[in-house]
């Protein structure tokens, strides 16, 4: 099959995002091939990054030498596009023609191999600089589900589990470079992006918006997996597919069994939305504030939770909690959605379940956000005594303590003699302890 006859496109996603079936249906159409994941790209694509992968040898020098080396090629980034594009043109013709040859079918023109292959997401922008006109799928799905998917199937929710070292890059990356790549190709006809909940919904719908962005005719063979040309491998989820002959509706909801009956999931779900935030879920498509207020709703067990992210903290080398600013920034903005939807019960609760995943927090933040909450109510009142009785802040606890002096004098009385004891000089806290002190008699 010669160059010009086989056209590329390429499927992206988180893994555990449904890829494989969209991947079987898709191959469902007549001139679609497409081969158990790849991966050839990534290896091509991925090294020339700072700090990329770890081997035998020494990678950063690696890195450096070959960039030394394209530096002299005239054009690095050109050059380097069209070798790699040269190289894997070749392995996808050679796939194509065996295929075919297998299949004992004609060479014919007109077919497109679809490289389905979710951590292509870590090299979006090289793998457009190699294919700038080839289609490329952006498959997306709610976060919570990816997540409930992934330590379903890969940890067990155990928290001395080597998998969670394995699916950490997913979970700390692939939306925010997913979300980077699809803004940056907007106006990109060619880059088609399709949600898994209205694929298993209306999955002819969606199928023609996809063939049309791929710029081939719908064939309504593609909605049976039966008729699929993709070739099974050992990755991807065979086991959902297999049990089925088409997309399956249930599985779209079954994260919300796992968030209501495991309280290790609760709690990894918070670190979840902590870390991603507002912006970037609402970016992926989904709202925010309907997420957060799933994982809320539910009750927690709250020791077993915070152990547990913490326990996955130590077994990740501390990776899980490591970018505190970030958190820190993300959990305000998390706080800030619920106050200003005036969901004080709610947000009591998130500050009382996440504040304790962000490493050296700023206490004036947190205390704000935790007074703005409190509102009168037990558990608000509970955080703060907590707060103004634990803080280093002479400052924070005075504010707490005059605040708590409203509801319950021995817990302001409490936060107070923290301040005082942190400003022994300030004329400010030690009256405001004196007159705690007369009220308390």
């Amino acid at each position: 099959m010669s160059k010009s006859d086989l056209r590329k496109a390429f499927l992206v996603s988180l893994p555990r995002s449904g890829s494989t079936m969209l991947q079987r249906l898709l191959a469902g159409h007549s001139r679609i091939i497409s081969p158990n994941e790849p991966w050839i790209l990534l290896r091509l694509l991925y090294p020339r990054r700072w700090g990329a992968e770890a081997a035998a040898y020494d990678t950063e020098s690696e890195r450096i030498a070959v960039q030394q080396f394209l530096d002299k090629t005239g054009d690095a980034e050109t050059v380097y596009a069209e070798a790699v594009r040269l190289f894997a043109d070749r392995l996808y013709e050679a796939y194509t023609d065996n295929y075919l040859k297998e299949k004992n079918q004609p060479e014919k023109d007109g077919y497109m191999m679809l490289d389905k292959t979710p951590r292509y997401y870590l090299v979006l922008p090289e793998l457009r600089k190699v294919y700038p006109k080839a289609p490329i799928i952006l498959l997306k799905r709610n976060p919570l589900a990816i997540l409930a998917s992934m330590v379903r199937t890969w940890t067990g929710l155990k928290p001395d589990s080597p998998h969670f070292s394995n699916i950490l890059p997913d979970l700390l990356l692939a939306i925010d470079q997913i979300n980077d790549f699809a803004v940056s190709m907007e106006t990109d006809p060619s880059v088609v992006a399709v949600k898994y909940e209205d694929l298993i919904e209306n999955p002819e719908k969606e199928l023609k918006l996809l063939c049309a962005g791929l710029d081939i005719p719908f064939e309504k063979e593609m909605l049976s997996y039966s008729n699929s040309n993709e070739t099974k491998g050992i990755l991807g989820d065979k086991a959902n597919v297999d049990a089925y002959s088409a997309p399956e509706k249930k599985f779209a909801q079954q994260y919300k069994t796992l968030l209501s009956e495991r309280k290790e999931f609760q709690s990894l779900s918070v670190w979840y939305l902590l870390y991603t935030g507002t912006e970037a879920i609402n970016t992926f498509g989904y709202d925010s504030f309907t997420l957060l207020i799933e994982v809320l709703e539910n009750k927690f067990e709250e020791t077993c939770g915070n152990n547990f992210v913490h326990q996955i903290n130590g077994q990740t080398g501390g990776q899980l909690l490591n970018n505190s600013k970030r958190m820190e920034e993300h959990f305000c903005k998390w706080t800030e959605m619920l106050l200003q939807k005036n969901e004080l019960r709610m947000a009591r609760r998130w500050i009382q379940l996440s504040s304790g995943m962000i490493q050296n927090m700023e206490f004036g933040r947190l205390y704000t956000l935790m007074l703005d909450a409190a509102d009168g109510d037990s558990s608000g009142i509970k955080n703060l005594t907590n707060l103004g009785s634990q803080t280093g802040s002479a400052e924070v606890a005075n504010k707490a303590a005059v605040f708590l002096s409203q509801y319950k004098l021995a817990a302001a009385l409490k936060s107070m003699r923290n301040a005082a004891s942190l400003a022994p000089d300030n004329e400010e806290i030690q009256t405001n302890l004196k007159a705690l002190q007369r009220l308390r008699r």
